[in-house]
């Protein structure tokens, strides 16, 4: 009996079958190495639990390559970054879950995390502010994502949810700040807006707000400055020429049209064409906040109502915004099918036309460049696969993403992050990614004969033409000094 057990022993042993008590001895040594390091503090005893580990030749794979991992997390701790090094990639080389790993190490990122907060709080030689730390870690963190990803902190997401929602209250005053002069100018203001009813015309220079110099003040402390409750005063030290007088004016609600036409009427509204007998219309969209989809359906109803059997819908520098608003335009003039798909970490997702309320006789043009971005090319997209608009211009941006403003501290900051890639209704990527070249599939082609590239130079002289359209009540199509909207224009008005 003695000599058949010991050679059912060898047969084991030769075969590889690990011996229990090994096994049980690494998981011991294990759960002492995590009490002496996370517990205790004793990183040397914790070190030597996880070599004796190692040295176990039957131990199991899996208790080892934890060892290895914990090794190095306790040689890092002690600065021993070239130990540190050689134990990861022991880990990196051998291990064979690599999922269990990451989690073991998710678990572990919060210990350390805070114990560097402490670290340096308690041995730095200057005080230090521990908010801003915490800044500086996420944002370090957000650097290893894509160039979109971002952290707004308290004072940016109340300034991003003003202008998404639209409840901005101020002076109504674009400005511009001079990087080499350092002067404050007004460089347009709103129409109706305090601002142009206090007198201000552009190249005012601001020298001083609410008696506070402007000097050594970036632009947005000047803003935020500025901005303030509806029916609070603010008063602007101006200098006009040689001329400084002290204009005090009442800040009020700013109404910023997103959607803008050839010209104002008499009353303040936008007007959609250039003159009574035309039956081409003109729309600008300039980004999509909240409301956008509403403004451009009113246009479209009134344009529709005159009888116009054309519409060019001006995209050109439109970087984006909610995509809901997009989508909205888009169904103006799709009554069916996919509009887009979306996919990211979750289910893919789709959004589709609705008949009721389409517009589908319009004809239309869609007017690109390179600056055309995010939700303006989701319209884009829509509409051209659907075969219900041209587009001319110049590529897109080729921004695919779906970003989500995911709250931090209950809501008082938040993580703006892509949290998926939306595609085509043919299924075509949009997005450009880092790596992609002119040759790949990405943004928005114009149609064949409506390709037009213009300069950086030549796109600001363009939005520069229309701003000052604004106010002319005596405008004529042919005269606009603008050749992609002229292209546009012979194209939909050709026999």
């Amino acid at each position: 009996m003695k000599t058949i057990l010991s050679c059912l022993v060898l047969v084991l042993i030769a075969f590889g079958i690990r011996c229990p008590a090994a096994e049980r001895s690494a998981s011991d040594l294990l759960e002492r190495g995590l009490f002496l390091e996370q517990t205790r503090g004793d990183l040397s005893g914790a070190i030597d639990a996880y070599e004796r580990i190692i040295e176990q030749q039957r131990a199991n794979r899996l208790f080892v390559a934890r060892a290895y991992f914990r090794l190095g997390a306790c040689h890092l701790r002690l600065g021993q970054k070239s130990k540190a090094v050689a134990a990861f990639k022991k880990v990196i080389d051998d291990y064979p879950d690599q999922a269990e790993l990451a989690e073991d190490a998710r678990r572990q990122m919060p210990l350390v995390f805070e114990e560097t907060f402490e670290q340096i709080e308690e041995n730095y030689f200057q005080d230090v502010d521990r908010g801003e730390l915490m800044e500086a870690a996420i944002h370090a963190m957000l650097s290893k994502l894509d160039a979109t990803s971002d952290y707004l902190d308290p004072v940016r997401l109340k300034e991003f949810r003003q202008v998404t929602e639209r409840s901005l209250s101020g002076i109504g005053a674009a400005l511009n700040f001079e990087a080499e002069t350092k002067r404050l100018l007004i460089a347009k203001p709103l129409y109706g807006s305090p601002a142009a009813d206090a007198g201000l015309l552009p190249g005012d220079r601001i020298l001083e707000i609410d008696g506070r110099s402007v000097e050594g003040l970036d632009m947005r402390e000047a803003v935020n400055l500025i901005r303030g409750p509806a029916g609070e005063p603010v008063t602007l030290g101006i200098q006009r020429g040689d001329r400084r007088s002290a204009v005090r004016i009442v800040r009020g609600p700013i109404r910023l049209d997103r959607v803008r036409g050839t010209h104002r009427n008499a009353d303040g509204t936008w007007n959609f064409t250039f003159r009574p007998e035309d039956t081409t219309g003109y729309m600008r969209i300039t980004d999509f906040a909240q409301g956008t989809a509403d403004e451009a359906r009113a246009a479209v109803e009134a344009l529709s109502r005159q009888g116009i059997k054309a519409l060019i819908v001006d995209l050109r520098a439109n970087p984006g915004g909610l995509l809901a608003e997009a989508l909205g335009v888009a169904d103006l003039f799709v009554s069916e099918g996919v509009l887009l798909t979306s996919k990211g970490r979750q289910e893919e997702q789709s959004w589709s036309a609705t008949r009721e309320g389409t517009f589908g006789d319009l004809r239309l043009v869609l007017l690109v460049d390179g600056a055309t971005a995010s939700a303006s090319e989701v319209v884009c997209v829509a509409l051209q696969d659907h075969d219900r608009a041209a587009v001319a211009g110049q590529r897109t941006y080729g921004m695919g993403l779906i970003k989500s403003l995911l709250p931090l501290q209950g809501g008082e900051s938040a993580l703006r992050l892509p949290v998926a890639t939306y595609f085509r209704p043919n299924g075509g990527n949009i997005h450009r990614h880092a790596n992609a070249t002119e040759q790949d599939v990405w943004g928005v082609l114009p149609d064949p004969g409506l390709a037009m590239s213009i300069s950086e130079e030549e796109r600001k002289r363009v939005i520069a033409v229309w701003e000052g359209l604004e106010t002319s009540r005596e405008v004529v199509a042919s005269d606009i000094n603008d050749a992609l909207f002229q292209l546009a224009w012979k194209h939909l008005n050709q026999p």
